[in-house]
């Protein structure tokens, strides 16, 4: 019997891990049950309207305000946390790598039509969960001139949100692609005009 015991606890250690092994391998490809992309962008003159098309880089002078577009999609057939308030990390790091500074559990984080984030949830409602397939859009503020990441030097910096699959701050992390901004000096003219 304690043969049997032992076969049976070494197989549920070998599936879990095997399992979590292959999780781990889905959460930068594509099996993750939601995926994550942000853009520093507008779509030319629609200043409400992320362009997601052109998501790579932008340039912003010193002091000027740093928002970013998220957008949020369920990839699962089951539903998924929407907020990544309080689950995710934007990191911000510097031209030679180095962590310039996160935010978590933004409080800047806002929905595209200016409205409450995300309310509490109401017993009942799915108010706090996309269902397969469906997507969410908010956009969080890096950089308002006086606090936030430091991105108030002159640089390159780049932007990547990491987040947890579930409520679980060890669970698994989905990340974002990742958008360089480069911050020029107040005097300096945009690149187009160089």
């Amino acid at each position: 019997m304690t043969k049997i015991r032992s076969l049976l606890l070494l197989a549920c250690v070998v599936l879990t891990a095997s399992s979590r092994a292959a999780f781990s391998q889905q959460t930068g490809g594509t099996n993750a049950p939601f995926t994550l992309e942000i853009t520093p962008n507008h779509i030319e003159g629609q200043s409400d309207e992320w362009d997601f098309a052109n998501s790579t880089e932008a340039t912003v002078k010193v002091g000027q305000m740093i928002v970013i577009g998220i957008r949020k999609k369920n990839t699962s057939n089951h539903e998924v946390f929407k907020a990544f308030r309080g689950l995710g990390t934007v990191e911000v790091r510097d031209s030679n790598g180095n962590l310039v500074g996160t935010k978590v559990d933004n409080p800047d984080l806002l929905p595209l039509n200016g409205g409450p984030m995300h309310p509490a949830h109401i017993v009942g409602t799915k108010d706090n969960v996309l269902q397969p397939g469906e997507i969410d859009l908010t956009q969080a503020v890096l950089f308002d001139g006086r606090e936030g990441q430091d991105m108030s030097k002159p640089g390159t910096y780049t932007v990547q949100l990491l987040e947890h699959i579930s409520n679980d701050p060890a669970s698994e992390m989905v990340k974002s692609n990742t958008i360089t901004i480069t911050v020029l000096p107040v005097d300096e003219p945009p690149p187009a005009q160089k």
